[in-house]
């Protein structure tokens, strides 16, 4: 784990006060993060990205930010590649020696301008993770789900989510 990606929702809605919500809630992030290891906020479309020391831990950082109202949920994560075949042998090498039975793909792109699609780095990756540890696709009830968040020059790999409180910041 070397970020945390952290999604919030209801921020959105908030048309011209949007900045102000995301800055008090990147405010209360750090506020509360204080001393646990997170070095910087990167802001990204629709998301947040902690940049994490390597001596963070996710325990104590999970505990933490699951008390901060604005978050919907939050997951550590991997930096990836972008490319396609870089980013299967990426997934392969983040899943290697992890036991599971069934599995699924969730890719999603935050930056619309990429030429991969969704559905065909659902489609690659998850033939590439199913060759390799032979256990089957399972769209409704995976034992594993991969997350993939592409976004622009790098994307994020992460196996699961924590719920934050939601609402918005105080």
């Amino acid at each position: 784990m070397t970020h945390i990606v952290v999604h919030y929702h209801e921020l959105a809605l908030k048309g011209q006060n949007r900045p102000f919500f995301i800055r008090r809630l990147e405010q209360n992030i750090l506020n509360t993060t204080r001393g646990a290891g997170v070095r910087k906020i990167l802001r990204l479309p629709g998301r947040l990205i902690l940049v994490l020391d390597p001596s963070s831990e996710w325990k104590v950082l999970r505990e933490r930010l699951e008390k901060v109202f604005g978050i919907a949920n939050f997951s550590p994560a991997h930096v990836v590649p972008v490319e396609m075949e870089p980013l299967k042998q990426a997934v392969l090498k983040l899943t290697a020696g992890m036991q599971f039975q069934s599995f699924r793909i969730h890719a999603r792109r935050g930056d619309k301008s990429l030429p991969i699609r969704s559905m065909e780095v659902n489609a690659a990756v998850g033939e590439c993770v199913r060759l390799a540890s032979g256990a089957r696709v399972d769209l409704d009830r995976a034992e594993l789900t991969i997350y993939i968040e592409m976004l622009r020059g790098k994307s994020y790999c992460y196996f699961e989510q924590a719920r934050g409180p939601g609402g918005l910041p105080v």
